[in-house]
C-alpha cells in the first residue's frame, strides 16, 4: 500500500526499512511521529507474495 502510494505520488517503486524510533513526517510533512506509530495507522497492505529468505510459510 506504501510503495503504491509513493509510485503514483512521487514514482518512487520502493521502500526503505527504518527503525521504530525514527521519526517521520506525515500530512504533506507537517507531523512528525515515530515511524512504528505511522505503520500501525496505515492500512494492513496485501500479503507479500514474495516472503523474505530464510522465512517459512
Amino acid at each position: 500500500m506504501i510503495a503504491a502510494a509513493l509510485e503514483e505520488a512521487r514514482g518512487i517503486g520502493y521502500v526503505t526499512a527504518v527503525a521504530c524510533s525514527t521519526r517521520v513526517r506525515i500530512n504533506h510533512c507537517r507531523t512528525p511521529v515515530h515511524a512504528d506509530t505511522a505503520a500501525d495507522a496505515a492500512p494492513n497492505p496485501s500479503p507479500d507474495p514474495h516472503p523474505p529468505a530464510g522465512s517459512h510459510l
